[in-house]
């Protein structure tokens, strides 16, 4: 019986070794709700660093994309060399938060580029992002809005991104 007991500890400690050994950390994804359909996009990164045009700003940012070659962006400039876990508004005057979805051939060929910026008769384009987790590794958050605009007009000059999430490779 004692046998026993100390073969199942020794497969039980080696069992939960093996595992601990295999762990890759999170699960990295990129998706988000555009016009009531769900998207997850094939690779994703984020960043944390100075601003390139202010040294004592700093910027997170996190970008995705796929094989079509759409992509998706979110960068929020902060004062002051670090970036905390928290929630940023677009509409906030303290920071600013960028949103953007470059989407491939919606009924018009090559790339539309839409904005977080208002359109005629719709209230104003807002964004609210939330940063759960910061680590050396990853960037893990989510977020919620209305619509992003074609700058430029066109086919189509609205799209409503209502909700995304991520957890992204920190990259540096």
């Amino acid at each position: 019986m004692q046998r026993r007991a100390v073969l199942f500890l020794v497969l039980a400690a080696f069992l939960v070794s093996c595992k601990k050994g295999m762990d890759t950390g999170p699960s990295y994804n990129f998706w988000i709700q555009r016009d009531g359909s769900y998207i997850e996009y094939a690779t994703a990164a984020g960043s944390i660093g100075a601003s390139l045009s202010n040294p004592n700003r700093t910027v997170l940012s996190v970008s995705a994309s796929d094989y079509n070659g759409e992509l998706f962006d979110i960068s929020i400039e902060t004062v002051g060399s670090r970036f905390y876990e928290g929630t940023y508004y677009s509409n906030s005057a303290s920071y600013l938060v960028y949103v953007s979805n470059s989407v491939h051939n919606l009924g018009s060929s090559g790339t539309v580029q839409y904005d977080l910026h208002d359109s005629p008769g719709l209230p104003p384009s807002s964004y609210t992002v939330r940063i759960d987790e910061i680590t050396s590794s990853y960037i893990k958050g989510e977020f919620s809005g209305n619509y992003l605009t074609n700058y430029f007009g066109g086919f189509n000059p609205t799209v409503q991104v209502t909700q995304g999430g991520f957890t992204v490779k920190r990259t540096y």
